[in-house]
């Protein structure tokens, strides 16, 4: 602050500065220890409370670096335990997506396995018959160019199958829904299978009339045609097969089961994979390439279906095939489901 004064020598500017007294005079000694505890601890909160928040995110950072480099089986969210916040959902959705990646990248490595695998048995057939074929022997070149023939068939069937697979499991095939007769398409393939199964198998059904779904024909008669077709071949000699058509509230239901030896407990969540077969030998024997029930699944999933297998007392397999009456309407199902029964047994009925 500051006044002025005059004297007789003259006039004054007399100057004041107030000076505060230090801040240790002015708080008390405690209450600034308070405050200096207080600033170290909140300190070291936000240390911790950033560390929580960020080492979710240096986890998903590293993982993303080792899945780069083709560590496919690396997971960010090992260690989140209970932790439900923003950065834990994407850490599991990274995981999520690490899983699916996985499982395609697999599904290809398989599909290029089992495409070499099966193509190499009728190839090598094919060379060798062309081989006895130039022989002198007439009637042997005629039955060598059959068996060319009938290898070359097979070739070209088995690769429809393939490109089949292919498109549903890479979602290139686009199905086409309209209104048809479910109960009509389930006795068509029942009556090819008996005349297919001769005197092999006895086939029973009961098709309750006037079902109608809106499905694409030719995927629903695909997975019907190839559930009975494996259980002809299990079923050995003598077999019996049961087939149940039924309607229910929103989606009919179809049961196919056989007496044969069935399938391991461990092995029913992977007969629906594409090439797999629980025995190579019984597959060689039927000529199948384990791709049967994976067009199963795929129909399924295109048409938001659900499907489930199950050993069955004393011995035998059955399938159930759980087809919407309309699609669109029906929930999606993940391409991983392998759904719990929610319909009876067609032991039960």
């Amino acid at each position: 602050m500051a006044a002025r004064a005059s004297t007789g020598k003259g006039d004054y500017v007399l100057v004041a500065e107030y000076l505060p007294p230090p801040l240790r005079e002015r708080v008390p000694g405690d209450i600034l220890w308070t405050l200096k505890l207080g600033t170290v601890i909140s300190a070291l909160m936000c240390l911790i409370i950033a560390h929580y928040l960020t080492k979710p995110i240096e986890r998903m950072r590293d993982a993303t670096r080792e899945l780069a480099r083709g560590n496919l089986d690396i997971r960010a969210g090992e260690n989140l335990g209970r932790r439900r916040d923003e950065i834990a959902d994407l850490v599991r959705d990274f995981d999520s997506m690490a899983d699916d990646l996985r499982t395609q990248i697999q599904s290809e490595r398989n599909l290029l396995s089992g495409v070499s695998h099966e193509l190499r048995s009728p190839i090598a057939r094919i060379r060798l018959a062309l081989a006895l074929a130039r022989g002198p022997n007439p009637r042997e070149r005629e039955e060598m160019l059959d068996r060319i023939e009938q290898d070359t068939i097979q070739l070209d069937s088995m690769l429809e199958r393939i490109l089949a697979v292919s498109r549903l499991e890479n979602r290139q095939y686009k199905p086409q829904f309209e209104p048809l007769s479910l109960s009509e398409l389930v006795n068509e393939v029942v009556e090819d299978a008996r005349f297919e199964a001769a005197e092999r198998a006895a086939i029973t059904s009961e098709v309750a009339d006037g079902i109608t779904v809106k499905g694409d024909r030719a995927l629903l008669r695909s997975a019907i045609e190839n559930v009975l077709r494996n259980a002809i071949f299990y079923s050995g000699q003598g077999g019996k097969i049961r087939v149940l058509l039924e309607k229910y509230t929103k989606y009919a239901g179809i049961w196919i089961r056989d007496n044969g030896p069935g399938v391991p407990d461990d092995k029913l969540e992977l007969i629906f994979n594409p090439f797999y077969r629980v025995d190579d030998s019984r597959g060689a024997r039927t000529g199948g390439m384990g791709l049967g029930l994976a067009l199963v699944r795929n129909a399924m999933i295109a048409h938001h279906g659900i499907w489930y297998v199950k050993n069955v007392y004393p011995h035998g397999l059955e399938v159930t095939l759980s087809i919407p009456l309309d699609p669109e309407l029906a929930p999606r199902t993940p391409a991983t489901h392998r759904a719990a029964p929610h319909v009876p047994s067609v032991a039960a009925k």
